[in-house]
C-alpha cells in the first residue's frame, strides 16, 4: 500500500465522488497536455522515440491512477 500511495497519491483523495471527479479531471488534463507536449517533440527525429515511449508511459499512468481512483472510491483497496 506504501508504494500505491507514494505513485498515486491524487488518486488516494477519492474519498467521496467529488475527490473521484477532481482525480479524474487531474489525470485526463495531464494525460491531455502530456500527450500533446510528446506529440509535438516526437516529431524530431533523433530524440522522437524517446518522447513517444513517455507519451505512452504517461497514458498508462493516468489509466491506471484513474483506475486506483475508482478502487479507493469503494473501498476495494484501503
Amino acid at each position: 500500500m506504501e508504494l500505491i500511495k507514494s505513485l498515486f497519491p491524487i488518486s488516494l483523495k477519492a474519498k467521496d465522488w467529488t475527490g473521484f471527479f477532481v482525480a479524474l479531471i487531474i489525470y485526463v488534463i495531464v494525460n491531455a497536455v502530456g500527450s500533446v507536449v510528446c506529440g509535438l517533440l516526437g516529431g524530431f527525429p533523433l530524440i522522437g522515440f524517446v518522447f513517444s515511449f513517455i507519451g505512452g508511459f504517461l497514458s498508462l499512468y493516468c489509466a491506471v491512477g484513474i483506475i486506483v481512483a475508482f478502487l479507493y472510491l469503494f473501498a476495494i483497496i484501503k
